[in-house]
């Protein structure tokens, strides 16, 4: 029985997602895609985006690029007034800024 987690086709659309992440972020992202197996961690295919440069790393500090690029034109990049970062969906985008008037 194949296990979906680890097959080629799903490691190969994460991988896909992957690449089309860092292109939509800027020059200077890299992708890492993997198989983790363990025994306490279940097997499953993972990818990491990151930032690989200097100038990539400021750019994604200071404009959340990496967040953005994950999100696309339906969600917008909200910081708490505790200073987080999350990703949030244009609508609740719409009711903070309606709520704080």
């Amino acid at each position: 029985m194949m296990n979906l987690r680890t097959s080629p086709m799903v490691f190969d659309e994460l991988k896909r997602q992957g690449e089309r992440i860092a292109n939509s972020a800027g020059p200077g992202h890299k992708v890492t895609a993997m198989v983790t197996r363990g025994s306490r961690a279940k097997s499953r295919a993972r990818v990491q985006v990151s930032a690989s440069t200097p100038e990539a790393r400021r750019a994604n500090f200071e404009q959340n690029v990496l967040l953005k690029a994950l999100g696309g034109s339906d969600y917008t990049v909200y910081r708490s007034k505790q200073g987080r970062t999350s990703l949030i969906s244009n609508k609740q985008a719409n009711n903070y800024r309606s709520r704080s008037g």
